[in-house]
């Protein structure tokens, strides 16, 4: 075991980072891709890999961001969507005390591990569902596969009306599949920002500092392997709703979904989601990842629902049953009848302590250490 910054990896190391990862459906996402490390590494500090050998070759990668001396997150926690260990047998013959205690970590917390992470299962609090929509034999048939698995199309065909209603209101409605322009992004960003305001959630964007540049610098990179895509819904000239997302080859993932509130009674955010599945086996795309989460758009339109798991692991087995009891009585309070009230003085208060924490730093745009996790869709 060898723990590096990225750019201390070889180019041989990289390589097989990379056939690891594409050997493996389970390993498919974007945030398990080398470039996904790299581009992190560039903005935001103390993001590391632990590099497995066998016999002297690299046979697997876990990539970890030390938040604080033995302390650890998966690097860009708070956009990230899957978690893991990048490996052919994701873990087979790793024993988890002593991975941790060679990586120089006392714990490693994680939100959203992905399904067949062996390794980690027994650290998990919950699980909790991402859901996703598989179209990899176009949209008919992904219709099908929801009304196979018991869930109904009505909102489906209901936002092919509203669309309808919308065109005859305000003009022709045309999806941009993949359009390259920061000024959509920071369009986007603002609706996403309002969102969060409205729905007594931490702004992103300040616990992240370093996200808004993530974005711009994904967006600029080339090739199916890694990079941004922003997807955007357009009547006439006037853009009305835009997915950001990242993509690996066949599976786009999900970041920020975000629309105009002026036209929010046509569903834009729901129009542009199934305007994108009719178009992703155009552009190469089978999957299309919605992030953990239950709201409305995401139930309306999975046809798949894979599991993520939310856990700590840790060298300490005491130290681990503190925090699993600690996050269950959280998790209860938060979906206890107080949960909302809760919620919404705790999100005043992340607010405020936002607000003190921008006039001592001022306007700068240093690439902080991760401080907070939101969400990333």
């Amino acid at each position: 075991m060898e723990v590096r910054s990225f750019d201390q990896l070889g180019p041989g190391e990289i390589e097989e980072w990379k056939r690891v990862q594409e050997r493996s459906a389970a390993l498919e996402s974007p945030f398990f891709r080398p470039e996904y490390i790299a581009l992190l590494s560039e903005i935001s500090p103390n993001i590391q890999v632990g590099v497995i050998r066998e016999k002297e070759a690299p046979v697997g990668f876990f990539p970890f961001h030390e938040i604080r001396a033995g302390v650890a997150v998966p690097p860009g926690d708070c956009l990230s969507g899957l978690h893991g260990l990048i490996a052919a047998e994701r873990g087979a013959g790793v024993d988890p005390g002593e991975l941790l205690e060679r990586l120089g970590l006392h714990s490693w917390s994680f939100s959203h591990l992905a399904p067949g992470q062996a390794l980690f299962e027994p650290f998990v609090f919950e699980y909790q569902e991402s859901p996703s929509l598989v179209v990899d034999e176009g949209f008919d048939a992904y219709l099908e596969r929801r009304s196979d698995r018991g869930h109904t199309n009505r909102n489906i065909l209901n936002a092919e009306r509203k669309a309808r209603s919308l065109a005859r209101r305000e003009g022709r409605i045309r999806l941009e599949m993949d359009i390259r322009d920061p000024e959509l992004v920071a369009r986007l960003v603002s609706w996403k920002r309002l969102q969060m305001k409205l729905t007594h959630r931490r702004d992103l964007f300040i616990g992240c500092p370093w996200a808004r540049s993530f974005l711009d610098r994904s967006l600029a990179l080339k090739g199916d392997d890694f990079r941004g895509q922003l997807s955007t819904l357009f009547v006439d000239d006037r853009p009305v709703a835009a997915l950001f997302g990242l993509r690996s080859r066949r599976v786009l993932h999900g970041l920020f979904l975000g629309f105009d509130r002026e036209l929010a009674r046509f569903s834009p955010g729901i129009l542009l989601l199934v305007e994108i599945a009719r178009r992703m086996n155009e552009v190469g795309l089978t999957q299309l990842n919605l992030g953990k989460g239950s709201e409305f758009y995401k139930q309306t339109l999975k046809s798949d629902s894979p599991v993520v798991g939310v856990g700590r692991w840790s060298r300490s087995p005491l130290i681990g049953r503190l925090h699993r009891g600690r996050y269950r009585m959280r998790v209860g309070l938060a979906r206890s009848a107080a949960g909302p009230a809760l919620r919404g003085a705790w999100g005043g208060l992340q607010r405020t302590a936002d607000r003190l924490l921008r006039r001592s730093e001022g306007a700068s745009s240093v690439a902080w250490p991760i401080k907070a996790r939101g969400e990333g869709n």
